[in-house]
């Protein structure tokens, strides 16, 4: 029995990988200058990932020193239907990208296909965002595909951004708005499980035979 469940036990730390070693999804970026916000805003962008992904940790462009104000980040659907989010402190400084982060915890899978992320902004922050076009470079398996914000006069819900807002489309090849940015470790195939685990079963057998 000893022998069976050093396998197992195998098996259910390789399932809960963690968020240390995660993959940064936007690599790199240029832009033509930062803008500021004249709106409240729920900005970012819309990405395709080309399979299933976990999202370990969210992050957020620092303009400056350090954030000025407190930010929600949010992955969604593109009709704006709220996945999951993190929040982001202010005075917090940014690492050697220039991106400060929260860890999610648990399992934060993204099907295969479009989503959008973005930060919450308010009103004449003094936190901003790069807008403006250049070059976008995304982790093997993902593709930017275009800015995105929701705008309003008065504040956003950032549960449900398109109550009530309007919402504004940018086309390639502009890359805006560059604020989220997020961490992620890809997700097995159910046929890779199966081998690992046939695999490793086999392998106990084996050894309860010699």
């Amino acid at each position: 029995m000893k022998q069976l469940l050093l396998p197992l036990f195998l098996v259910a730390s390789i399932a809960a990988p963690a968020a240390f070693g995660s993959t940064l999804a936007i690599t790199s970026f240029t832009n033509s200058s930062s803008a500021g916000h004249s709106n409240y805003d729920v900005a970012g962008y819309q990405f395709n990932t080309s399979s299933a992904i976990d999202i370990t940790s969210l992050g957020m462009w620092v303009s400056g020193e350090s954030l000025a104000d407190s930010h929600n980040i949010g992955v969604y659907t593109l009709g704006g239907v709220l996945q999951f989010s993190g929040s982001v402190a202010s005075g917090a400084t940014g690492d050697t990208d220039g991106f400060t982060w929260v860890d999610l915890t648990g399992s934060h899978v993204l099907a295969a296909g479009d989503w959008f992320i973005g930060v919450q902004y308010n009103a004449g922050s003094a936190d901003k965002m790069f807008d403006g076009s250049g070059s976008i470079n995304m982790a093997s398996g993902l593709t930017f595909l275009n800015a995105q914000v929701y705008y309003s006069g008065s504040a956003i819900n950032f549960s449900d951004p398109s109550v009530g807002t309007g919402i504004f489309t940018e086309g390639l090849p502009r890359d805006s708005f560059i604020g989220p940015n997020f961490k992620f470790d890809a997700v097995p195939e159910p046929g890779t499980w199966v081998m690992l685990v046939g695999g490793l079963v086999a392998i106990t057998l084996r050894r309860r035979l010699v």
